[in-house]
């Protein structure tokens, strides 16, 4: 050990340096672009950890979960599933399966955390491909959620886990996997959508939009394995007592899987119901699904909207759910809780069920009847998400983002297809949340860590000299007088096989003008319509 060694170290992130992904290599040295080209296509991607299969056939009915059985299971379903009976050490093969996969399921557990082949399987499925991840929870009954602490706890921490580990549970929990891998299979097969068609017959007077880890009952029904708050201030309990005052409620667990798909229901339910009850924490404002619930149902349909907070930590504040939800009525059932107990809490419940009365234009039976407002007397949803023709800043491949118009967007598949200004012909097919529409957002739209471009360098091509886009996050919101400025970092560095310029920053800091934000899916299914597409020649002109 030389004299300045330690056997420990403190670092901050940008003193570190991680290897290379395997799967990352392979794909840019031996096979480019057209790694998937002629392969055929599969539904399942299954990925699990050569230990976890070993001890199930060892072990049998000591294991939770068989991940072989689990993959028979699927194809029961009519489901083509790929798996590796290495347990990940055929990563040239899994290549092309990973490409063309529809759904990345991952069997995780320690023995997954630990193995260097699953993980690396796991970061470029989410990370390079940017593949629908499903975790099932395969472990040993006896297994805690160790892994959480490690890189894969990181990786799909804003996920939802289905956990296999009790053996009495199983049937119920294949039940639910297959169901959530039978809505993201219809997806990306293009199944025929029927968004905001007019009035359901199950329309709810409220929707309840909360995150389950802030449920108490979903960790106990283990959908999630840890809570961020209380289970006297449980959303899933705000929805009982609303029920309980006479008015309906949507709320997922109740309502998902009749329609025509995961975003097509929740679409629906949020345009169709009278109020919104948001149920506010950092664990909401981190879930890319429930920040697109609330800027849906606030900033395009305009419902009228509760808010609650149900977690201590005041983090969320500083993001776009503070932000929009700042002029709302409020109830802090986190602050009744710690002061009043659940006393206090039943006193918020009964001010809650008042203001979603009033907001949904009902009365009590001893205020008397009221006037509904239905959902179509409220002020009509306007486009925000790009449509056909519009100026885009779109993903290119890797992690760059150039100038586009948008020439058509398919509902189905949930991609756009785009025109690059500067006369590129490759890549322009496009996942929604890749493409972001090239005019200055709303301050209410971009909080901390808000997801971004920005835009850093300049590059000249067929003669056209263009922007450079960088992805981002918000770190910080700086004022400066009556400007402020929105401070933040790259989303991905050299570790994800991001290449820096010369003229590029680990950093930036912008005015609000030179940010753009990624399209709420949301609203592109409810205004855009497949049929429409630009005619050729015509992106060329728009641009």
């Amino acid at each position: 050990r030389y004299g300045g060694d330690a056997p420990t170290f403190r670092c901050t992130l940008g003193q570190m340096r991680v290897t290379a992904n395997l799967l990352d290599l392979i794909t840019a040295e031996d096979h480019g672009d057209g790694a998937a080209e002629g392969k055929d296509q599969c539904d399942i991607y299954l990925s699990f950890a050569k230990k976890d299969l070993e001890s199930a056939k060892t072990f049998g009915e000591a294991r939770a979960a068989d991940p072989t059985q689990l993959a028979e299971a699927f194809r029961k379903e009519g489901w083509r599933v790929y798996y590796d009976p290495t347990g990940g050490d055929n990563a040239e093969a899994n290549i092309a399966a990973l490409a063309n996969a529809k759904v990345f399921v991952a069997c995780v557990s320690d023995a997954y955390a630990a193995s260097s082949a699953t993980r690396q399987e796991l970061q470029y499925a989410m990370k390079t491909l940017k593949k629908e991840v499903v975790p099932l929870v395969v472990g040993e009954a006896s297994e805690s959620f160790d892994f959480m602490s490690t890189l894969i706890g990181l990786l799909i921490a804003g996920e939802l886990y289905i956990d296999f580990r009790a053996r009495t549970r199983h049937e119920e929990k294949l039940k639910e996997a297959k169901h959530c891998l039978r809505t993201l299979i219809e997806m990306e097969h293009g199944a025929e959508l029927t968004v905001g068609t007019g009035e359901r017959d199950n329309a709810r007077d409220v929707f309840v939009s909360y995150c389950w880890h802030n449920s108490a009952l979903a960790v106990e029904a283990m959908q999630v394995p840890q809570l961020y708050g209380n289970a006297l201030i449980d959303p899933r309990r705000v929805a009982k007592a609303i029920k309980a005052a006479g008015l309906s409620t949507w709320l997922d667990i109740e309502e998902l899987g009749s329609g025509s798909g995961l975003f097509e229901d929740i679409a629906a339910g949020l345009k169709e119901a009278k109020v919104v009850v948001i149920c506010a924490s950092s664990a909401y404002s981190r879930s890319d699904n429930c920040r697109m619930e609330m800027q849906y149902a606030t900033k395009l349909l305009k419902k009228p909207a509760v808010l609650l907070v149900v977690d201590a930590d005041e983090a969320w504040k500083q993001t776009v759910v503070g932000l929009l939800g700042g002029s709302l009525p409020t109830v802090d059932l986190a602050s009744a809780l710690t002061n009043g107990g659940e006393a206090g809490c039943d006193k918020a419940m009964a001010e809650i069920v008042k203001l979603v009365r009033t907001a949904a234009g009902e009365k009590s039976a001893k205020e008397g009847t009221s006037a509904t407002v239905h959902p179509a007397e409220q002020p009509a949803a306007q486009p925000s998400g790009p449509q056909v023709g519009d100026a885009v800043i779109s993903h290119h491949i890797a992690h760059t983002f150039y100038n586009a118009t948008v020439v058509s967007f398919d509902k189905g598949s949930r991609e756009f297809e785009v025109a690059w200004q500067d006369g590129d012909t490759t890549h322009t097919t496009q996942q929604f949340d890749r493409v972001f529409l090239d005019v200055e957002p709303d301050a209410d739209e971009v909080g901390v860590g808000t997801r971004v471009l920005f835009p850093q360098g300049r590059y000249t091509y067929n003669g056209v000299s263009c922007a450079r886009y960088n992805e981002g996050v918000i770190t910080a919101l700086e004022h400066d007088g009556e400007e402020t400025f929105y401070a933040g970092k790259h989303a991905f560095g050299e570790s994800d096989g991001k290449f820096f310029f010369r003229d590029q920053s680990p950093t930036f800091r912008c005015s609000l003008g030179q940010l753009r934000v990624a399209a709420n899916l949301m609203a592109a299914l409810m205004t855009a319509d497949s049929d429409v597409r630009l005619p050729t020649g015509a992106a060329n002109l728009a641009a």
